[in-house]
């Protein structure tokens, strides 16, 4: 075992104590930069969309290559009103352990917008 003299103890020491600093001095940094970032962030009530009062009421199955893949979950919103931008309804069914599919069908036309592939590890909160 090596014995390490008072000297370059306390050369370790202040080292450790200038390497804490440092660390403070960057952290607040970052924390300036992050409360900056925040109040830069855009406002939802900038970017409204107008809400259609409508209700789906048939969906266009020749809209979308797999649409009629997925009939029966895609009609479960049949008679549902818009839940995203205004006229659009998202919709997400299980295809198995955590599996889930994603569909986006308009409902001033019925038609399908979207049908996105299935998304592994999904997690609801």
């Amino acid at each position: 075992m090596k014995l390490v003299g008072v000297e370059q103890m306390i050369k370790i020491v202040n080292l450790r104590v200038i390497s804490k600093i440092k660390l403070s001095l960057i952290l607040m940094l970052l924390s300036g930069c992050v409360h900056t970032a925040e109040n830069n962030l855009p406002e939802f009530t900038a970017y409204l969309a107008p809400q259609s009062d409508a209700v789906l009421g048939e969906i266009d199955f020749t809209s979308h290559a797999d649409a009629s893949n997925f009939r029966t979950r895609l009609e479960y919103n049949l008679n549902e009103s818009a839940n995203f931008a205004g006229h659009y309804i998202v919709t997400y069914w299980g295809c198995g352990t955590m599996c889930q599919m994603v569909a986006i069908i308009d409902v001033l036309d019925g038609d399908v917008f979207s049908l996105l592939p299935p998304v592994w590890a999904f997690a609801f909160k």
